[in-house]
């Protein structure tokens, strides 16, 4: 009973200590900072930056000026309305994918960089004014992690999947290029998948194409695939790493798009292996061919397939192929390369 008495005092001195230190931190804060309108941003967005997963306190010397410099002109700008939660998605932004200083001391866990995406999303949902900040600085942080995981020399296999879960968490967000997946305005891929398979039907090719034993998103997204390929490579078009990824991972996931009943983790998995091995065996294939005419490309196709396809068939193929690779060199590489460059 003693013991739990001098145990619960003790708690209570604790506590009351750690109160007087998070005051007395508090007035230091206000008294660098410079006054009222300063200290009180200054504290609000420290506060902000904890929650991203960022210690201002804990940063190097250069960044920690840089964030009074910022947070007092602001203040005296704005007469100190400047909205806190937009300046430490900023400062968060500029100090992890701009600053000479970064080598990721401050940062309070590990993923606190694709957390900190996660978290200004959530600010954003719950102030629509943000949204436009927010994603900004997410595209800037996944861009700069992305581009990490290129240079960090990982084995294929972690590097794949460190890319995958970046591509996935960039879906999350308000990028056109994901939102309109379905066929929206501004993205010319999802309305050339939607012609590919007007045009399938028109040609009377779907009959063979369901014999392959794949959905007809899975023929058409490949075909799309490979045309884009195709044409990047007769025009030796130049795209950045991570904006080819982001193809492959947007075909992959149209591919998958109606293959049948709700599936399990594995079984889900599993198709998404065999996505990912058909693109890498259409990237050899263009390779090697060095952009192969498109009656190859179609034979090509219709052999990973298993279709007997019958010349007039292969001919119309042929047809919708070149169209598209029109398309990819007109339209859909200078989009993705737009977008993500």
């Amino acid at each position: 009973m003693i013991a739990k008495l001098y145990g619960a005092i003790q708690m209570e001195f604790w506590s009351a200590l750690a109160g007087i230190v998070v005051i007395a931190l508090a007035f230091l804060w206000f008294r660098r900072s410079g006054g009222h309108q300063e200290g009180m941003l200054a504290a609000r967005a420290s506060g902000n930056l904890y929650d991203l997963g960022l210690d201002v306190k804990a940063l190097p010397q250069e960044a920690q000026e840089k964030f009074f410099i910022e947070t007092k002109a602001l203040s005296n700008a704005t007469k100190g309305k400047f909205d806190s939660k937009r300046f430490a998605m900023r400062f968060f932004g500029w100090y992890c994918t701009e600053s000479r200083a970064f080598d990721g001391q401050g940062l309070l866990w590990e993923g606190a960089m694709s957390d900190a995406v996660t978290t200004m999303r959530e600010w954003a949902k719950a102030d629509p004014n943000l949204r436009q900040a927010a994603e900004s600085e997410a595209d800037r942080i996944i861009r700069r992690l992305y581009e990490a995981s290129e240079a960090l020399g990982l084995e294929d296999e972690d590097r794949l999947n460190a890319q995958v879960s970046l591509l996935e968490l960039a879906t999350e967000g308000d990028k056109p290029i994901f939102q309109e997946r379905s066929g929206g305005e501004g993205d010319p891929l999802a309305q050339a998948l939607q012609d590919h398979k007007m045009m399938v039907r028109q040609h009377n090719i779907y009959d063979s194409l369901a014999g392959s034993g794949r959905s007809l998103s899975w023929c058409c997204a490949l075909s799309l695939y490979a045309a884009m390929r195709t044409a990047a490579r007769r025009d030796q078009f130049k795209m950045a790493g991570v904006s080819w990824n982001s193809i492959v991972h947007r075909v992959t996931l149209d591919m998958m798009e109606d293959n049948g009943a709700p599936m399990d983790d594995d079984e889900f998995n599993e198709l998404e292996r065999e996505a990912y091995d058909d693109v890498a065996r259409i990237d050899r294939f263009v390779d090697e061919s060095n952009g192969a005419d498109a009656s190859k490309t179609i034979q090509f196709l219709a052999n990973m397939f298993g279709c007997a396809f019958k010349p007039a068939e292969l001919r119309a193929l042929g047809k919708i192929f070149s169209k598209n690779v029109v398309m990819s060199r007109e339209k859909m590489l200078p989009h993705f390369k737009h977008v993500f460059e």
